[in-house]
């Protein structure tokens, strides 16, 4: 008896869908030992205390209710929590899952375009391009850019769920379109125009002005009626407008008039889409950050202007005739409103990040264009196959170089100072990565650098202040300091910093000056009522210090620094049980804490707790075998017990 075949057949759908798998993989499999970067990811996660505790109830009603970072983005903190939950805190579980996002949304892109229009490869093109595209590195291996992913996820799955509400209009289909567009808008507002988006694809490929014509009549009649039919999306997109408009202006994100005006932002713009169109085709200057122009020359302005006008007229001119491009256009131009600049938040110019949902308008008019041009052509041999994957090959190439740029914040900034100019915020980031290193003398250059583009940076002349602190050079480090504070005397994290510098010269009177000009500009800085708390101790007012250490446990209950600086001082002052408690908590937190493990060991020693004592000191020595304080104290400890039998 023959045996049937019951292996599974994978059929084109499942072929392309491994490939473009395959694709995304290449570029992109080296962000599994990336670390985190010092702009955002200490903000989103590492020293955000919500997220760095993982989900719990506490954690998941901040996530709806804050407006932290300036953003109302709750699915991504949960994301960002859920992460810790499972996998610990470490950044591969951060840039594993961003990765296979990215995988998701290239499948669910050739998903949404082979479904309405039929067309496997011409799809499956632009689903590559997407993939791989270097532009997208930004969104992909930047941990904080989670949002970007999430708010595309939700997004393409809100089209195909619109798609299957199309084809049978039913209130339970287009209740599943709200839905996907509500969680979309809950991971990052970005997509607030998808409303327009579907209203493009309901001209092509879908093709519905010409059933709405036949049921209604005149083209007012039809469009009013697709518009009507989007209106719930598009009350979801003016709430989410209104409530990201409140939260920016709460955080104090917002760019007003005074600083950037209107006239400079409008033409920012014009520059931006054409510098984005130049970085789509030559994508070989990409930076994490292009500092805002003061100026713009007349001339690049124009010719954007001109470039985007001609398109534009080009585009409505073929309208009929070549629908793609119409759609694929005003998808690039309609859904970088949002983030091309005319409500300015934060320093960039741009940003590359802004391009991971706007570009598939482009690679739609890049592809049916491409394969519309190789069938006129087909008598010059003109193969559009063999160029499409060329593209695809250089891009994958670049975007694999541009991944390696992100390894760490000391790579991606250099990166940045490398192929921009002027650009004082990538110098003062770059000092700040160079001090995680223990490269202060380069950090130093580098903050200096920052100084001389812009004199009056006070986040230069403060983090150049810390660094010569950090080599003993307090003269020079208050010097710039005070700098800091004559530019900007509410600078909340100098005036700290001044305080340390000041408490260190023994001007303890200034110090404490300082420190409280600073929590009443910050109340909630941990950091500076640690700093404030050690320079109390340090000057022997321990209850002051006790006080602020509280306080900033308050704040940052996952504090290292402040659980050991409060073991210390209930150790040193005869209250084991309470300096028992803070050996724990910290040793809960970071277990491999050698020092805190050799310090509890000596405190049970002293009480005569040999036994528990003994055990400590095995444990330092286990999580640091070079660790001599821990290795004498073991030695000690074992002759002292050898002697007693």
């Amino acid at each position: 008896m023959k045996e049937a075949n019951i292996s599974p057949r994978i059929g084109p759908h499942g072929l392309i869908g491994i490939i473009l798998c395959l694709l995304a993989l290449l570029p992109y499999a080296q962000v599994w030992n990336h670390s985190f970067i010092n702009c955002d990811d200490t903000q989103y996660i590492t020293e955000n205390p919500h997220v760095f505790s993982g989900l719990s109830l506490k954690n998941i009603v901040w996530a709806f209710s804050t407006g932290y970072a300036s953003n109302w983005h709750p699915l991504t903190w949960l994301s960002h929590m859920l992460d810790v939950s499972l996998f610990g805190q470490g950044p591969r579980a951060s840039h594993a899952v961003n990765l296979m996002f990215h995988l998701a949304n290239t499948l669910l892109l050739y998903r949404f375009l082979s479904g309405i229009t039929g067309c496997l490869f011409r799809s499956a093109l632009v689903a590559a391009l997407f993939a791989v595209h270097p532009l997208h590195v930004e969104s992909v291996a930047w941990a904080a850019e989670r949002k970007d992913l999430l708010s595309t996820f939700w997004g393409l799955l809100a089209m195909i769920a619109y798609v299957r509400y199309v084809r049978q209009r039913r209130a339970d289909r287009y209740a599943l379109v709200c839905i996907f567009f509500l969680l979309s808008l809950a991971s990052k507002p970005m997509l607030v125009t998808l409303p327009f988006v579907l209203l493009l694809i309901d001209y092509w490929p879908l093709q519905r002005t010409e059933a709405v014509t036949m049921e209604t009549g005149p083209a007012g009649r039809k469009f009013r009626a697709l518009l009507l039919e989007k209106s719930p999306l598009l009350a979801l997109s003016l709430a989410s407008s209104g409530i990201t408009w409140l939260v920016q202006q709460a955080g104090g994100a917002m760019e007003t008039l005074e600083f950037t005006p209107l006239s400079l932002r409008m033409a920012n713009a014009v520059i931006s889409y054409g510098a984005y169109l130049r970085k789509t085709v030559l994508p070989l200057d990409l930076a994490i950050l292009y500092p805002y122009p003061s100026f713009i020359p007349w001339f690049p302005l124009a010719a954007s202007a001109t470039l985007l006008a001609a398109v534009s007229l080009f585009c409505l001119f073929h309208f009929k005739r070549r629908p793609y491009l119409f759609v694929g256009w005003f998808w690039y131009l309609g859904t970088l409103v949002p983030v091309i600049g005319l409500v300015q938040v934060g320093a960039q110019s741009m940003a590359d990040r802004y391009t991971y949902f706007p570009l598939i308008g482009i690679f739609l008019m890049a592809t049916w264009g491409g394969a519309e041009f190789g069938s006129w052509n087909s008598h010059r041999r003109i193969r559009p196959l063999y160029f499409a994957l060329f593209a695809v090959a250089v891009f994958a190439a670049l975007a694999y170089r541009q991944t390696g740029f992100w390894k760490n914040s000391v790579s991606v900034w250099e990166r940045a100072v490398a192929v921009t100019s002027g650009n004082f915020i990538a110098y003062n980031r770059l000092g700040l990565a160079y001090i995680e290193q223990g490269r202060p003398e380069e950090a130093i250059e580098s903050y200096r650098q920052a100084i001389k583009i812009r004199p009056d940076y006070t986040d230069g002349h403060n983090h150049l202040g810390t660094a010569l602190a950090s080599l003993g050079r307090l003269e020079e480090a208050i010097l710039h300091y005070r700098k800091a504070l004559q530019i900007n005397p509410n600078h909340s994290q100098a005036h700290g910093n001044l305080g340390v510098a000041l408490a260190a010269r023994d001007q303890m009177e200034e110090a404490v000056h300082h420190f409280q000009e600073s929590l009443r500009l910050k109340p909630d800085s941990e950091e500076v009522r640690c700093n404030y708390g050690y320079a109390l101790e340090s000057h022997g007012k321990v209850e002051e210090a006790v006080r602020q250490y509280e306080e900033s446990l308050k704040l940052n209950p996952n504090s290292k620094k402040v659980h050991n600086h409060l073991a210390l001082i209930w150790a040193g002052r005869g209250q084991p049980d309470r300096a028992e408690n803070h050996f724990r908590e910290l040793l809960r937190i970071d277990p491999s804490n050698a020092e805190a493990w050799n310090n509890w060991g000596t405190m049970l020693a002293r009480l005569g707790n040999l036994t528990k004592a003994e055990h400590c000191y095995r444990e330092a020595v286990r999580v640091k075998p070079d660790f001599t304080p821990a290795r004498r104290n073991l030695e000690k400890l074992q002759t002292l017990r050898q002697q007693e039998r």
